[in-house]
């Protein structure tokens, strides 16, 4: 490092963690507590495999209920989906809801499938897979009565929004709203969840609510609003403003964890869905028809026109299940792999970021003690330092961004490259090039996963592209790679708190999608396979919008700067399976010792915890599930250091002193992404991926006994690329 950088290093509050082998006589001691705990619940447990007879001495068999040598599982959920209609009413007319065409609309199955990767061609399944069981009900009267009470006592009067006077004027509008009711969104979550209850459903279990206000006597225009949590580095509170006026919200973090989204077509009009606009087929001039969803009082009797024909509410609001509630919120597939691509799991990961200004500009904010803190909320199995590295704007790494902005902004995707004809010419491959070329001057060396995060403060004359950041990539496979933001001046001047920015790229880094982003599966009986469909909000998925609201930073509208309950199950869920899949790849390692024997215990602890956590994973706690799991792999690591097995991650310091050098941050594809190839065609991975039935390939491995609210978890073999 030359005179003129500075290094700062962060690391989050508490005492460092032992060493793997330091660890093993505690997992020890508390293993054996979980395993007289569940010593009724082995009983239940179907017979047990035998693994034993290792290459060289002799050693016992070793009788094993989850952990499967070698082997990637599949983790199946049972998972209920309580649909609650608030003032609708069931029939075939059209403000009525055709429950059986409600229901046939839906997938019974959302499987975890990698969505980055899928424009590389290739398949990264998450490992999990969740069955549907959709549970359909109408509240009664008197729980009607007793929300919508609620709304007029929660309700503050306010002016209409510019959305709604956008909705005055336009001349499909039947209605005019002259003033309109501000609720607090989080309070009506809170106290749907709170009375769930009253209707026969378990607090923890995923809930969605549709509302319908419109055609009572106390109905009042109104919209939903989140406010006084401003970003990070800002003391704006966008809340306030009409743009973030909303129709829907849920996914707040709570303790218990309630899992509430609920959906309101009698509110707004609102400008993040543009359901204001009841004339314009296209409204954000894409070349395409937007598919919304307009007032509730605007669903027209067959025959009758708005901005385009409307005569099935019933279909619209089991698209909004389906694609949102279910695909991007309760059940959603990772961005990026959520083993970070390493054939073992990180026990440390850095931060590494880049600082550069731009002459006349400042030093881009970031509130390192907020990011340490999120990202241990949303994964706390990790120790996370941060470092900051402040380079001079005449740092080759300047011209290095600019040429590949130029990639970024040309239509045709080639740019001016800075490595000429390397990586075809593309100009936006330049910065990954540079970093696989100059990897050492960005990330740290104390840390066994680095993301290298690189912030360009800027005018807003150097940003020839419509994004201020973005989680980029390995252009070869699709994994994850580095994270770029820019602090412009407009930014600046608009209070833009810029740390919120950088957690939520982190968050894409870690696999967490936009909550408007998703990916839809439809697993078809007669050919045995599973269509997987990537869902963006434009076109015909435009009403996928509606997702943003919800208690997420994954989201653009900026009204949280933490991550919600939905965040957290999705990453519970992939760790648990990650983990539990990397101890069956260290056991595998395990049991080709000739001392295997010495290891036994540390085996059957490990498999102890495999069940916890499954366990765990049937009560839907899921962040509780994954800390066994990684228990369970941790105890494996501790024996493979006992033995002398070397297993490491891909970021150690060797490796990236060695020549030629080694990619770490973007590590090779290990046995926990081993993946499936997709053969290449013109844009088939984009609608008409096809997966293996998920259901075949073997006999259950292991079978949770019964636990409460009627879930059940299973681990399957997966099947053969």
């Amino acid at each position: 490092m030359d005179s003129t950088e500075e290094a700062t290093v962060y690391r989050r509050a508490g005492s460092v963690r032992a060493g793997r082998a330091g660890r093993q006589a505690g997992h020890r001691l508390v293993a054996l507590v979980a395993a007289l705990a569940m010593a009724l619940m082995l009983a239940a447990l179907p017979p047990p495999s035998a693994y034993g007879e290792p290459s060289g001495e002799a050693s016992p068999a070793v009788a094993l209920n989850v952990l499967t040598p070698g082997t990637n599982l599949f983790l199946f959920e049972h998972l209920p989906v309580n649909v609650v209609f608030i003032g609708y009413e069931p029939g075939d007319g059209p403000l009525q809801i055709d429950v059986s065409r409600f229901v046939a609309a839906q997938s019974d199955r959302a499987v975890g499938v990698t969505m980055i990767p899928l424009f590389a061609g290739r398949i990264y399944p998450s490992y999990t897979v969740a069955d549907i069981d959709l549970r359909i009900r109408f509240a009664d009267q008197g729980f009607e009565d007793a929300f919508f009470e609620t709304l007029l006592e929660i309700g503050q009067p306010r002016p209409t929004t510019l959305y709604q006077e956008l909705y005055n004027e336009d001349p499909g509008s039947t209605q005019t709203i002259d003033g309109t009711l501000n609720i607090d969104a989080r309070a009506v979550e809170a106290w749907l969840g709170e009375h769930a209850s009253e209707l026969g459903i378990h607090p923890s279990e995923p809930m969605v609510f549709f509302i319908n206000w419109f055609g009572r006597d106390d109905f009042v225009f109104h919209n939903y609003r989140i406010t006084g949590e401003p970003p990070a580095d800002s003391e704006t509170d966008f809340g306030e403003a009409d743009a973030r006026a909303l129709i829907a919200w849920g996914g707040t973090p709570s303790n218990p964890a309630r899992r509430v989204w609920f959906h309101d077509l009698s509110a707004g009009p609102d400008g993040v869905t543009n359901n204001w606009n009841l004339t314009d087929a296209d409204v954000v001039g894409d070349g395409r028809t937007d598919y919304r969803l307009p007032p509730v009082w605007e669903y027209a009797e067959p025959g009758e026109d708005t901005y385009r024909p409307f005569d099935d509410l019933t279909g619209d609001l089991a698209k909004v299940l389906r694609y949102v509630a279910i695909d991007m919120l309760f059940a959603s597939s990772p961005l990026y792999p959520p083993a970070l691509t390493q054939t073992v799991l990180p026990e440390k990961v850095s931060v590494d970021v880049t600082r550069v200004a731009y002459p006349g500009r400042s030093i881009p904010p970031l509130d390192v003690n907020v990011v340490l803190q999120r990202l241990n909320q949303v994964r706390p199995w990790h120790e996370y330092i941060v470092n900051i590295t402040e380079r001079e704007f005449s740092h080759r790494l300047v011209n290095i961004q600019e040429c590949w902005l130029t990639g970024r902004a040309d239509p045709t995707g080639m740019g001016s490259s800075c490595f000429g004809g390397r990586g075809g010419g593309f100009a936006w491959y330049d910065l990954w090039f540079h970093l696989q070329d100059q990897r050492l001057q960005y990330v740290s060396r104390d840390s066994d996963y680095a993301i290298p995060a690189f912030l360009f403060s800027v005018f807003d004359e150097d940003l020839p592209v419509p994004f201020i950041a973005i989680a980029d990539g390995d252009p070869r496979d699709g994994t994850q790679s580095h994270v770029v933001s820019y602090w412009t001046s407009s930014l600046e001047a608009f209070d833009y708190g810029h740390t919120d920015t950088v957690v939520h790229e982190l968050g894409h880094h870690l696999g967490l999608s936009h909550p408007h982003d998703g990916i839809d599966t439809e697993f078809d009986p007669a050919t045995g396979f599973t269509t997987v469909t990537i869902i963006r909000p434009v076109g015909d998925f435009y009403f996928t919008w509606v997702g943003g609201m919800s208690s997420t930073v994954m989201s653009y509208l900026r009204l949280t700067g933490g991550f919600s309950q939905f965040d957290l199950d999705r990453t519970g869920r992939w760790l648990t399976i990650s983990y539990l899949n990397q101890s069956n790849h260290i056991l595998a390692e395990l049991l080709t010792s000739p001392r295997l024997n010495t290891v036994v215990d540390d085996i059957l602890v490990a498999d102890q915890w495999g069940l916890v956590a499954l366990h765990y994973f049937g009560l839907r706690d899921y962040q509780s599930a994954a800390w066994a799991a990684k228990l369970a792999s941790d105890q494996l690591l501790a024996a493979a250091d006992q033995l002398g097995i070397p297993i490491q991650p891909q970021a150690r310091p060797a490796e990236m002193k060695a020549e030629p050098p080694q990619a770490f941050f973007v590590s090779p594809i290990g046995p926990l992404d081993a993946g499936y190839h997709v053969p290449p065609g013109p844009d088939a991975y984009l609608t008409d991926l096809m997966l293996p039935d998920f259901r075949r390939g073997g006999d259950t491995v292991s079978l949770v006994p019964e636990v409460a609210f009627e879930q059940a978890v299973e681990l399957r073999p997966a099947p053969s690329p």
